[in-house]
């Protein structure tokens, strides 16, 4: 049974020893760990802005494609197992989708199936929906991202603590200077549909930015075993990238950089869910994941209704597939994306038409069909060549 008093004091022992001062934040209170002279916790909240884009940016430039290969390689090293990622569709606990690597291990903790004796790391696809608004349009949010996580089930305090030294170990071979970081600590109650359990959290911060977190969730509740604990460590992918490149924008480091220089940021954010959705088998409708699908479509077909998305989808099947398998293809995915843009559209142009929509096919068989059924050929150009969003 893990001791959190005794978790606390190694955890302070060890930051002592590695040059870290204890401080308590004048704004949040929580207790957090420094190198500075700090008097807050280097949260976003508490310090109002990014502040590590003007902290000294390293030699060169580093695409994400080198900050995967790195992190890889640096935690295989370390002696962790590497898994691959899943599918972003979750059928077990209460989310929608995947929002974080530890919910790869539903099934050990939902089915109670065998548990995963060596620690490993997993790069999993994940979908948070609840920041569909601010993605594109807050720096450092976007609704879909890389979880990169290592995992263990263990109620070891030496454990917990060598998977965070690994992980400021690997921050620095990255390029991200540690001793501008900020690191709180904290413990609360947590449920993820299994009963409450406790968990002891240190949470990392780099200038505001919110890079990831180590937790030590123990005494999770199981039916027919003993109660289970296991360490969780999980960071953002593009956050790192975006941190070690101290780019104008968090979306320069996603890419692809023609897009993302023009400041075509929900654009992206946008095509890049989708593509994550639909390549794992999700279809549009009006409920669940097919809703939440459907609200993505929207944002492209209400708000950059002459968005040219191939080349986009193009570039993120081929992005996510690094990380884990689709079950659809490219084509099949590309066709999923536009047949339900064309539907938005349909439905829009039939309401300014004032004609009842007939959902087959694209919009130049929409508007034959309309002609078909009765709607008058000049009623119908005179109406188009005043309408707001697409000159056709």
């Amino acid at each position: 049974m893990l001791n959190n008093k005794l978790l606390f004091d190694n955890l302070n022992q060890y930051f002592l020893e590695n040059n870290w001062k204890r401080n308590i934040c004048d704004n949040c209170k929580n207790t957090f760990y420094t190198k500075k002279d700090l008097n807050t916790c280097g949260n976003l909240s508490c310090i109002k802005k990014y502040t590590f884009l003007d902290f000294p940016r390293k030699k060169g430039y580093s695409f994400i494609d080198d900050i995967k290969e790195n992190v890889y390689n640096f935690f295989k090293n370390k002696g962790y197992k590497i898994k691959g990622g899943q599918s972003i569709v979750n059928n077990l606990s209460k989310t929608l989708f995947i929002g974080a690597g530890v919910q790869t291990l539903d099934k050990i903790i939902f089915n109670e199936e065998e548990v995963i004796s060596e620690p490993f790391f997993i790069a999993q696809p994940s979908i948070r929906t609840q920041f569909m608004n601010d993605a594109g349009n807050v720096e450092g949010i976007s609704s879909s991202f890389v979880n990169v996580c290592t995992e263990e089930f263990t109620d070891s305090e030496n454990k917990y603590i060598k998977h965070l030294d690994d992980w400021l170990s690997y921050l620095s071979n990255a390029g991200i200077f540690v001793g501008d970081a900020t690191i709180t600590i904290k413990s609360k109650i947590k449920n993820w549909g299994k009963g409450d359990f406790d968990s002891f959290i240190s949470h990392l911060y780099y200038g505001g930015l919110d890079i990831g977190d180590i937790s030590f969730n123990y005494n999770i509740p199981q039916k027919s075993r003993e109660n289970l604990s296991v360490i969780d460590a999980g960071f953002g992918l593009e956050r790192i990238c975006w941190a070690v490149n101290k780019t104008d924008s968090y979306f320069d480091c996603i890419g692809p950089l023609f897009d993302s220089i023009q400041g075509k940021s929900k654009i992206i954010d946008s095509v890049r869910t989708l593509v994550l959705m639909a390549g794992f088998g999700v279809v549009p409708s009006n409920k669940e994941q097919g809703y939440r699908f459907r609200q993505f479509s929207k944002i492209l077909s209400e708000k950059y209704p002459e968005c040219k998305t191939d080349h986009l989808i193009d570039y993120y099947y081929n992005y996510w597939e690094n990380f884990s398998r689709f079950i659809l293809t490219k084509e099949e995915c590309k066709n999923t994306i536009q047949t339900e843009i064309d539907r938005n559209f349909i439905l829009d142009l039939s309401k300014y038409l004032e004609a009842k929509p007939i959902l087959r096919g694209d919009t130049e068989n929409f508007l034959k069909d309309l002609i078909n059924h009765g709607y008058h050929f000049h009623k119908m150009k005179n109406k188009l060549s005043n309408y707001r969003k697409w000159i056709l």
